[in-house]
């Protein structure tokens, strides 16, 4: 299996449907609950300098290069998710691009920490202002069935990539019930 750090990480966020929230810093450097400052953790609301009250600030995690060790996007461009794509789900179109550093999803960017093309699979850092995980990961798994790619966002809110990767997999085999028991979205190019 192969796996790879992204180096390149930038945290954007869109109002579409979760909109990112900007409170002012507390001038102390505590952190609000659940969020923190250079030097706490996310997932134990830490205290640092500079935290924001009540928003998480996603800082870069610790070890994470140790994760694949391979370093730079050998044979990124032959990954089959790479591109832009849209969903249909009843009236409502998703749109998604994913590429070796982001996945936009339309309403959130998530920044890409690691991807395995032989697992078939995406882990990515949730967005600070994510409603529900902030700062967390998710694992997008995809799979072909002929020529159709199907997408599933499996992991929502894993507390580390290693979490993420050694989460419960997708089951390819089953289209309409493996997505955490819903159905594979199905892609089609943009």
């Amino acid at each position: 299996m192969k796996l790879w750090p992204v180096v390149a990480v930038a945290t954007v966020c869109s109002s579409l449907v979760w909109a990112c929230k900007s409170e002012p810093a507390d001038s102390d450097g505590e952190g609000g609950q659940g969020g923190e400052g250079t030097g706490g953790s996310p997932a134990s609301g830490g205290s640092g300098t500079g935290g924001s009250a009540g928003s998480v600030s996603c800082e870069p995690e610790q070890g994470s290069e140790s994760w694949g060790g391979a370093g730079g996007a050998g044979g990124a461009e032959n990954v089959d998710i790479f591109g832009d794509w849209s969903s249909q789900f009843g009236n409502y179109t998703s749109y998604y691009s994913f590429d070796e550093e982001t996945i936009d999803t339309g309403y959130a960017i998530y920044d890409v920490v690691g991807i395995s093309d032989a697992g078939q699979y995406v882990v990515a850092r949730n967005p600070e202002g994510d409603t529900y995980y902030p700062c967390l990961f998710s694992r997008f798994d995809w799979t072909l069935d002929g020529e159709d790619l199907y997408l599933c966002r499996r992991v929502l809110d894993a507390e580390s990539v290693e979490a993420a990767v050694e989460g419960p997999a997708s089951d390819r085999d089953d289209l309409e019930t493996g997505c955490n028991g819903f159905p594979w979205s199905q892609l089609t190019a943009e």
